[in-house]
């Protein structure tokens, strides 16, 4: 499948005039997603394992510089450790294996929209569902005996991604688009770690993707 993604990004590349063409309309983009988080199982790790998932995105093209869309990542990410000691005969989940889903809206700033090549930057407020689970497939969130007596947790947060990356535009209605995204989320148990955990603060979540876009809509104007 990663052959065809390049087949299909060289295409475009070979038959782009680099007009500065553009149309308005909704922009659809497909495209991988390496996902990884930030928590007690990988505090001590200095280089973060990325997990392959799914970027979804619908965005509004509007030809100014602010561009409002929606994002959602399917994924995972598997962590472990041996360094976290058992707390009042507690002992936490030294494995996790947790897959998500992260929806969110998104304002993108992008200064220089009409360039063929165009960075940008973000912000926005997203809904994350996740399920931990340990080595036997078992949902973490039901085995009261990692966690200490009344300890629990939804298994859906609010988050709130942050965003840059760069658009690159091969003709006039497609693009492909590398991105970036550090999630700050309001839990600190997508690892199914709270209390007895070694690290202060809520879990973080980080999100690499590339994707293609594709504007649906009709002519609009035309640049310079």
């Amino acid at each position: 499948m990663k052959k065809w993604f390049w087949i299909i990004f060289l295409f475009f590349i070979i038959h782009n005039n680099h007009a500065q063409i553009s149309v308005k309309g909704p922009r659809l983009g497909i495209g991988y997603s390496g996902n990884t988080y930030f928590g007690d199982l990988n505090a001590n790790e200095k280089m973060h394992r990325f997990y392959p998932g799914v970027h979804l995105s619908l965005g509004f093209e509007t030809q100014k510089m602010f561009m409002p869309g929606f994002h959602i990542i399917i994924g995972k990410f598997i962590a472990q450790t041996r360094d976290l000691p058992p707390v009042e005969g507690r002992q936490p989940n030294a494995f996790v294996k947790t897959p998500f889903v992260n929806a969110s809206f998104s304002l993108k700033f992008r200064p220089l929209f009409k360039n063929p090549v165009s960075p940008f930057m973000g912000f926005g407020l997203g809904l994350l569902h996740f399920t931990p689970k340990n080595e036997l497939n078992q949902n973490l969130s039901t085995i009261l005996s990692t966690r200490m007596p009344g300890e629990s947790y939804a298994s859906n947060t609010l988050n709130f991604p942050l965003n840059l990356g760069i658009d690159f535009r091969l003709s006039r209605n497609f693009s492909v688009g590398l991105n970036y995204f550090y999630v700050l989320t309001t839990t600190d148990y997508l690892d199914n770690i709270g209390k007895l955990g070694t690290q202060s603060g809520n879990d973080k979540m980080m999100h690499l993707s590339l994707s293609m876009q594709m504007v649906i809509e009709g002519e609009g104007r035309r640049g310079r």
